[in-house]
């Protein structure tokens, strides 16, 4: 029995269609746990100030983590002058959730993986459950930007592409401290992309 193709346009549809429906419901669900601890700090500091401090690593008070995360804290700094409905900061980390998958899918294709599979990929990184708390979690942006900086950079990396490569890198490692354990990949994929060229 013949079994028929899906085609691909169909697939991206079903995808934004999903992610505008998440998109959405995220919306309608509020500020958790340390969100409100992080907007009352910024929220009391002018702009200039609050910039200062976030980069000296002079912004925490006892009721916040003491991790230094510059590029997380910055922007969620921006969203709380912008307003301090969820939504606002709901919608950031969706489409930051979205750009990831973006980077994922051109990642797997640039690894040589048929597009069929690098579209199913993306599809269950888009809606795995796991990572729908990072999303759903205003003060979890780093995490999310970590998944956007690192997948962007590995993009960039294998399109030759080094200047970005390394802007990229830092802005992960100045997201979160864990993002450092990317690093041996990086190595791995630097080699891969060397014998490559030495091959060519």
């Amino acid at each position: 029995m013949e079994v028929t193709k899906i085609p691909k346009q169909y697939v991206y549809c079903l995808i934004c269609t999903g992610f505008l429906v998440f998109l959405g419901l995220t919306i309608f669900i509020g500020h958790l746990g340390d969100d409100f601890v992080h907007i009352e700090i910024f929220r009391n500091e002018s702009l200039p100030d609050a910039f200062i401090n976030i980069w000296l690593g002079r912004m925490y008070s006892d009721k916040a983590d003491h991790n230094y995360r510059p590029v997380p804290n910055t922007l969620f700094m921006l969203q709380s002058k912008l307003s301090v409905h969820p939504g606002i900061f709901h919608v950031f980390s969706a489409l930051l959730h979205g750009f990831s998958v973006i980077m994922l899918f051109r990642f797997i294709k640039h690894l040589g993986i048929s597009p069929d599979t690098a579209i199913i990929t993306s599809a269950i990184f888009l809606f795995y459950p796991g990572l729908m708390g990072a999303v759903l979690w205003s003060s979890a942006q780093a995490d999310l930007l970590v998944s956007c900086f690192i997948l962007t950079a590995a993009v960039c990396l294998l399109d030759s592409r080094r200047s970005l490569f390394l802007i990229f890198s830092c802005l992960a490692f100045l997201s979160k401290e864990s993002s450092i354990a990317v690093i041996p990949i990086f190595i791995l994929l630097i080699i891969e992309r060397f014998a490559k060229g030495s091959r060519g």
